[in-house]
């Protein structure tokens, strides 16, 4: 039973690789001579690059970037120079914005005082009058007109003092 089994498998392996090895490829070869026969592609030229310009550059005279500069000049504060603003003065609510967000909206005058409106830059307005502060760097009034505020802030000069410096809040047209 054995040897039959063997023999089957053996027939069964040979017809198999017979019919794998036809010499019939006329279908391939027909394939291969229409492929060859065909013209080869067009391959455009490169593109024209400009001619390279040579740029004359020396830096031998400057400093190397990686050394220290040789004078330092440390930029000077214009302003007064004052003591340091009092930290224990609780801060008004103008005080958390910006001094570039705030902008002179109108002014009022009440009992004799002149008032100015000034909008914060969320859409919320709030009244001012000399000797109120806004701004971040202890920016007292001390002027209103029409168009304007004027305050004085309290700002470090870089050398551990304090200066005072004047801005001015326009109204924004």
């Amino acid at each position: 039973m054995m040897p039959t089994r063997y023999l089957s498998v053996a027939l069964l392996a040979s017809l198999v690789l017979v019919g794998c090895n036809s010499a019939r490829n006329e279908d391939l070869d027909a394939f291969m001579a229409a492929e060859r026969s065909k013209s080869g592609g067009r391959i455009d030229p490169l593109p024209a690059f400009p001619p390279y310009v040579s740029i004359f550059y020396s830096a031998a005279g400057l400093r190397s970037p990686f050394d220290p500069p040789r004078n330092v000049v440390l930029r000077q504060e214009t302003g007064t120079p004052t003591e340091a603003p009092d930290s224990s003065r609780p801060r008004q609510y103008l005080e958390r914005f910006n001094f570039a967000e705030l902008t002179v909206v109108g002014n009022i005058t009440m009992g004799g005082v002149e008032w100015a409106l000034v909008g914060d830059g969320t859409g919320s307005v709030h009244r001012v009058r000399d000797g109120m502060y806004l701004g971040q760097n202890h920016g007292m009034i001390t002027s209103i007109n029409g168009t304007q505020v004027k305050v004085i802030e309290i700002v470090p000069d870089g050398q551990g003092g304090w200066i005072e410096r004047p801005r001015t809040v326009k109204v924004n047209y």
